[in-house]
């Protein structure tokens, strides 16, 4: 009779081997917490922060907003990011005046703090806003006249490092905020490039919409890149407005990076602050291998061929054990 006596037996004692498996191999990013809590916090160094929540990391690779995303269960799935710096580009499309973010005598200070759903580290900085000129779209923004500065600026960027208790989405936003750019017309616009690095070698970049971008192996997405469609701006007068956001994208099937311009437009230049949020998600399951799966009646089949598999690895066992007979 199915489910009684010695097939019963089979299947709990079989259920229990399987429990042990998986508690074995069950990442503790993917579903359990770290000992203590939710956050667990590395201690950052002078040169090189990082700081992880159990579940993501996030690691700071060199002056200004160098950073890589990557997934603590499986450190395959992950993307790394530049933000280059700002620019201020006037109506015709050229380049007036830059901001960078990665120049060495950039000094960027960092402080984190816990929150209900992970991290938020917050990196700031005083700019120096110097002349240039180029064509932004074209990518040819960093000939500097050598004028010299004609402003400072003040920036900073607050990544927020967030768990969910679904494997599917792991999520890094970050917001970023920029105070008292020296304009010099306010018919002009603010400008920042992002540029995107892949993981894996091969992986192409593939636009999933108007406002994203896809790091793709194979068939396989592995992490997404979401900008958002407006930026919050507030004048010195106490007016605000939304502007909305206007993107030249640049992905390359040949290499691993791609370039991405967002333009801070439609909406008056001059404001004196500005705010933008973008995000990256993972996907923590890109590599992971299929799953067995188990139904009541697969159990009891299995449960009786593994005792018969069981009592002939125990005679195997004796068999060896025994020692060998002397004939005389």
């Amino acid at each position: 009779m199915p489910g009684s006596g010695p097939a019963r037996a089979g299947v709990v004692a079989f259920s229990v081997l399987v429990g042990v498996l998986l508690v074995g191999i069950l990442p503790l990013g993917e579903g359990a917490s770290a000992p203590g809590g939710v956050v667990s916090q590395a201690l950052p160094t002078p040169s090189n922060p990082s700081w992880s929540n159990g579940l993501l990391k996030i690691d700071f690779l060199g002056p200004g907003p160098v950073f890589t995303v990557q997934s603590l269960a499986d450190s395959r799935v992950s993307m790394g990011q530049t933000l280059s710096g700002l620019a201020e580009v006037n109506s015709t499309g050229i380049v007036v005046a830059l901001a960078s973010f990665a120049s060495p005598s950039v000094a960027w200070s960092f402080q984190s703090r816990p929150t209900a759903n992970g991290i938020a580290v917050a990196m700031a900085s005083n700019l120096s806003v110097a002349r240039a000129h180029g064509d932004w779209e074209e990518g040819d923004d960093a000939n500097e006249n050598g004028t010299g500065n004609v402003g400072m600026t003040h920036a900073t960027i607050q990544f927020y490092i967030n768990s969910s208790s679904s494997i599917s989405a792991r999520t890094v936003a970050y917001t970023l905020s920029v105070t008292g750019w020296p304009w010099s017309h306010r018919a002009d616009y603010i400008g920042l490039q992002v540029n995107s690095s892949a993981s894996q070698n091969g992986a192409l970049w593939k636009p999933t919409s108007l406002t994203s971008i896809a790091e793709v192996s194979g068939s396989t997405t592995i992490a997404t890149f979401q900008w958002g469609t407006g930026a919050r701006v507030s004048y010195s007068d106490g007016t605000s407005g939304l502007s909305v956001i206007e993107a030249d994208q640049n992905q390359s099937r040949w290499t691993s990076q791609s370039f991405v311009r967002l333009d801070f437009g439609s909406v008056t230049g001059g404001y004196s602050s500005l705010e933008y949020d973008p995000w990256i998600t993972l996907n923590p399951s890109a590599f992971k291998a299929l799953a067995w799966v188990f139904t009541p009646a697969t159990l009891e089949t299995s449960a009786g061929a593994l005792a018969v598999v069981a009592i002939l690895a125990a005679v195997a066992t004796v068999r060896k054990r025994r020692p060998a007979r002397l004939d005389l």
